[in-house]
């Protein structure tokens, strides 16, 4: 479950960071976290990141010294963190994608898919997002967090960056309702496959082959094979036997269509 407002300001020139005073931000403490970045100078030491006139960790080392409240990581337009405070470091795991760039790596498929949802909207025009949500931290525990992301750099070479100031508000009880919850969250992301996938997958569910599947939908055999694999990362699964066991999960809850 989350809930989000969404500032989207007209295209305009001129500093990023200058919010109109009428928005409203999601808590005092990121709003707080937010006025010391302005007052810091932080948009010369993003560009100096973005335009590789920094050293490596420079970002990190600045965004550290100014102890703020939340967790706070900039990243690129195609996701690849610039730097992140030693706060994110504790509650999000990072990993090197195929270049050797570090990207986030979220314990939660659904988590995954609002981050990239959410990255989207601002590479789509949207200024500024705010949205709480419940998530689980890289070790494990789940929190309710408030998360502000906005565009903090516009320019000829990487047209912008993205900040992203989190904070968790609560501590969720890790009692019986942490299986049901992760369980909602798989429903909901089963629910985005569109019905063709669905329907792979309920063949995999029922031990069909690649083309006894590939027959089934009308698709080739290698078209079954690079959906399967998408259908996995989807859900942040590694193996096949893992969509079974959310099928089955699903069925033995009522919660799959007849």
């Amino acid at each position: 479950m989350w809930k989000h407002t969404t500032v989207i300001a007209p295209q305009q020139t001129g500093d990023p960071f200058e919010l109109q005073e009428n928005v409203a931000l999601c808590d005092k403490e990121i709003e707080r976290d937010l006025q010391i970045l302005r007052e810091s100078g932080d948009l010369t030491v993003f560009r100096n990141c973005v335009e590789n006139n920094a050293a490596d960790g420079a970002l990190n080392e600045h965004l550290d010294a100014l102890n703020l409240s939340a967790s706070v990581f900039v990243s690129t337009n195609d996701r690849i963190l610039l730097g992140y405070n030693r706060i994110a470091g504790q509650y999000n795991a990072f990993e090197l994608s195929m270049l050797g760039r570090r990207t986030p790596n979220h314990p939660s498929g659904s988590s995954r898919y609002l981050d990239e949802t959410t990255d989207k909207a601002l590479l789509g025009g949207a200024r500024v997002l705010w949205y709480e949500h419940e998530a689980p931290a890289a070790n494990g525990h789940w929190f309710r967090w408030s998360t502000l992301k906005m565009r903090v750099l516009e320019n000829q070479s990487r047209s912008f960056c993205l900040l992203n100031l989190s904070r968790p508000v609560q501590l969720l009880p890790e009692v019986k309702a942490l299986p049901s919850r992760m369980l909602n969250e798989q429903l909901v992301m089963y629910r985005q496959l569109d019905e063709t996938d669905r329907r792979i997958c309920e063949g995999i569910a029922v031990g069909d082959s690649t083309a006894e599947i590939a027959a089934a939908v009308g698709l080739t055999r290698r078209s079954i094979e690079v959906r399967r694999g998408k259908i996995l990362e989807h859900f942040g699964f590694s193996r096949k036997v893992q969509i079974v066991r959310l099928l089955v999960r699903l069925e033995e809850n009522g919660l799959l269509p007849d």
